[in-house]
Formats: structure tokens, sequence, C-alpha cells
């Protein structure tokens, strides 16, 4: 059995529109859990920042529930700064792992690029990008080519994410797949994630650790 445990996949209601939960509550939750680990992956599209234009204002708002994480967390729980990005073109959203803000630096011209142009800019920042949801309405499955995997099993329970056919996808495609709560209530908290032999130091020890698909999936 591994011996950590990393939630993927977590909404503020600092940030997402559509969190209930602040961060602190989030923290004090995933501890009680047993959580070691959780992402913070508040959305980020064009909408959302409609009335900033400096990237400073829009970095900070986006960062804020992440950083309330941070100082709820006291070393108890691991936190780390991701994000649930949409694009222009879709509805379809991405979680990126890594050292997201490089990428987030572009401001809203970046949900302006194509699914295409968005995944190489990714690349060139060393991020890891998956699919999430990818079956639930209104979403539509993108090329593999340019997503690293897709998120297997999301844990929301007022949304049908049809895990199973994002499971039975993955295996015939050989997709790389992850498990994320969707954590917005008090509720979903603790439903999904990863379970690893270490806990990641950095994003980017995340973002590697998630790539060499060293971990088990919680669902």
């Amino acid at each position: 059995m591994r011996k950590y445990r990393i939630e993927l996949h977590s909404h503020t209601s600092e940030v997402s529109p559509c969190g209930k939960i602040t961060a602190q509550e989030m923290i004090e939750l995933y501890v009680q859990k047993g959580y070691n680990g959780i992402v913070i992956t508040d959305h980020f599209s064009g909408p959302l920042f409609s009335d900033l234009e400096d990237i400073g204002d829009i970095l900070a708002r986006f960062c804020k529930g992440y950083k309330n994480a941070l100082l709820a967390a006291q070393d108890r729980i691991k936190v780390y700064l991701g994000a649930e990005v949409r694009l222009d073109e879709s509805y379809n959203d991405y979680l990126v792992y890594g050292d997201v803000l490089r990428l987030l630096r572009h401001g809203k011209e970046l949900c302006k690029l194509s699914l295409q142009e968005f995944y190489y800019l990714a690349k060139e920042y060393d991020l890891a990008v998956f699919q999430a949801h990818p079956f639930r309405d209104h979403m539509k499955l993108d090329p593999k080519e340019f997503v690293d995997g897709i998120e297997v099993y999301n844990l929301h329970t007022e949304h049908d994410s049809r895990n199973y056919k994002a499971v039975d996808y993955a295996r015939k495609l050989n997709l790389l797949g992850i498990s994320g709560t969707d954590c917005h209530k008090v509720h979903h908290a603790g439903r999904g994630g990863i379970f690893t032999d270490f806990l990641p130091v950095n994003e980017k020890e995340l973002k590697d650790l998630i790539l060499s698909k060293s971990f088990d999936l919680i669902f």
C-alpha cells in the first residue's frame, strides 16, 4: 500500500464562483481525512477575470485561495498550486500541473489560444495537461496528441462525469488517467486523488510524479 494521499482537483470559494468552501475550510477537511497533499486547482478563464486587465491583479486574484490554503496548512498538509483552465473555443476544462504561474502570466490572452497552441505552450513551460471530466455534458473528447491524459475518476457528486466511459476510453487508447474529487463543497472532500510512495516537495516534483505513472488512483 502506498503511503501518501494527494488530492489533485479542488476549488476554493475565494477564487472559483462555484466553490462553496473557503481555502481554510478545505484544508481542515483534508487534514481530518488523512490527506498528505492537496492541489488547489481554481478556475482560470477569460470571463472569470473580465473585470481585470492588469496581469498582476489577475494573478493576485487567482492565487488568493492557494495562499489562504498555505496559511491554513501550517505544515500539516502539503499545498500545491495547479489550475483548471478553460479556453474560449469550447466548454472543455484542463487540469494543469507544474509551475503553472509561468503559463498564467499570459493572462486572458492564454484563453484565446487553440488547444494545440495551449498544449505546446504548456510543454514549453514543462507542464502537464489533463482533460478534466471529458465525458460530462457539453464536453467533447480532445485529440490525445494535445493532452497528457484525462481525468478518469471525477468524484463530484452533483455532476454525471460518466467515469466508466473515461476509464474505458483511457484503456483503449493507452492514455494516462488521474483521479480528483473536484471538491467544491464540504461533503465532496476526500473522495478522489492519488496514493503515492513519497510526497513531492514542489509543483515540479508533483508534475514529474504524475507523468511517471508511479501512483495508484483513489476513487
